[in-house]
């Protein structure tokens, strides 16, 4: 059995794409959960980057210290994670609500900073898994595993911060990364001490293929779920397409809908608005988010036979999997902005030019951008050249980065980063709640900060 690679970042904000991690934390373990070794690294805020405020003040972090000189550039800060990969694999990469999160900010880390394998969480043997996922599933089928903190309303509370401290987990210092992952250590030991048996089984769900062909068995199957406030519940369903292309999407039919047989009779103008609109019908979920999925226990006969219906007709199947082809059919990738393009291509055809890239100067990793095939990594190329090296820029260039800075940052509020307007809107709602001196903090950076391609603070 391998180890565990037990992680967590803290961000500026919540887009992976348009965000910046600024603390990575891990413990790397044995099998035991012994620990091995850990780290607990920050990094230099990026020149680009407007953190958002509400960020910095759940995070703790004190916006002028993002700029200081002796912390670790953000590539510097990429090579090392992605060294990390390899050093300590095999082993299962996991942390809270990471498949939707921070496995997102580690592929894009590896994307913007040009490394050579944004997957690595899934290569040299790793594999990755979901804390979050592994609570829900074990609040649904074996509750009496976990205290369940609640408010003050009775509702139950799945946060990390809470549930830790009511299982014994003491002097839980919220939001910085590496209680986190102590926490995240602590949970995952504490459920398989008290249920070994679903702990292993849980933990098969972080091979894909293993999830896989388990679906593909056509049983009823049961698959935790949380939607929204309320608790997490089991959804009951079968395998009923997949992505075309070796896609990770697939549909999973609810057996226990009214009518499901005028489903699986459906042409494909039906099944491709039930794909695209009608969960409760049929379900979009992915092999590789470490979803906790099981057979159903003594099935019900009719249970079984819608299941059997969908195993045996292939053309209900095909339907489903045209479906989703178009519900995931790309967009033109001129009308995307460079960071929403990371899986534009599985292989980038520059993929030896980026192994050169990590050791090389920065005059011939400027020549080696040129170089480059593949115009998202010439983009990004050229970005990571002004922030780490912009002495070798021309004076057209060091100005057309300062303008796409600015261009940035008085974007308006729809943009998908952080804004100057987004920044000033927030800080102007909330500076009555705000201690003073973190107000005061607050507008020295941010003044500073726009004040960098010419703009003011408080935006206007």
């Amino acid at each position: 059995m391998t180890g565990f690679v037990f992680y967590d970042f803290e961000t500026t904000g919540r887009s992976p794409a348009f965000d910046q991690a600024l603390q990575f934390a891990a413990i790397y373990t044995d099998e035991n959960f012994v620990e091995i070794g850990r780290i607990n690294i920050r990094s230099r805020l990026l020149p680009y980057i407007l953190p958002a405020p509400k960020a910095l003040q759940v995070t703790g972090i004190d916006p002028n210290n993002t700029l200081n000189a002796d912390l670790p550039s953000a590539f510097e800060f990429a090579q090392k994670l992605q060294y990390l990969t390899e050093k300590w694999s095999p082993a299962c990469w996991i942390g809270y609500n990471s498949v939707s999160f921070d496995e997102n900010f580690l592929r894009q880390i590896f994307y913007q900073n040009l490394q050579p394998n944004i997957y690595a969480t899934q290569n040299h043997g790793n594999t990755r898994h979901d804390l979050m996922n592994i609570v829900y599933a074990v609040y649904a089928q074996h509750p009496e595993t976990l205290i369940w903190p609640e408010d003050h309303t009775g509702k139950k509370i799945f946060k990390l911060e809470k549930l830790a401290p009511a299982n014994g987990f003491e002097n839980f210092n919220a939001h910085d990364a590496l209680a986190d992952v102590e926490a995240t250590v602590f949970i995952l030991a504490l459920i398989r001490k008290r249920n070994e048996t679903f702990f292993n089984e849980i933990m098969s769900m972080s091979d894909k293929s293993y999830v896989r062909n388990l679906l593909h068995l056509y049983q009823p199957m049961q698959v935790t779920l949380r939607f929204g406030a309320p608790p997490p519940r089991q959804y009951f369903g079968c395998l009923c397409g997949v992505q075309k292309n070796g896609g990770n999407s697939f549909g999973f039919f609810n057996i226990e809908q009214d009518d499901p047989v005028s489903i699986i009779d459906a042409d494909q103008a039906v099944i491709d608005d039930i794909v695209k609109n009608k969960a409760s019908s049929i379900r979009t979920l992915q092999f590789n988010k470490a979803l906790i999925f099981s057979p159903l226990e003594n099935p019900a006969s009719d249970l079984v036979q819608i299941c059997n219906m969908i195993k045996d007709n292939h053309e209900f199947k095909f339907r489903v999997a045209t479906a989703l082809e178009r519900k995931y059919e790309p967009s033109d990738p001129e009308e995307k902005e460079v960071e929403d393009r990371i899986y534009d291509q599985f292989q980038s055809p520059d993929q030896p030019l980026l192994e050169q890239f990590q050791d090389a100067s920065w005059e011939h990793r400027l020549d080696l951008v040129h170089a480059m095939e593949d115009t998202r990594y010439r983009k990004l190329g050229m970005r990571l050249i002004a922030c780490h090296a912009p002495h070798l820029l021309s004076n057209s260039q060091s100005d057309a980065f300062v303008n796409f800075i600015k261009d940035r940052w008085v974007h308006n509020e729809e943009a998908k980063w952080q804004t100057a307007e987004k920044v000033r809107k927030w800080v102007g709602e909330n500076d009555k709640k705000l201690d003073p001196k973190l107000l005061a903090a607050f507008n020295a950076f941010y003044s500073r900060r726009l004040s960098e391609v010419g703009l003011d603070f408080p935006a206007t």
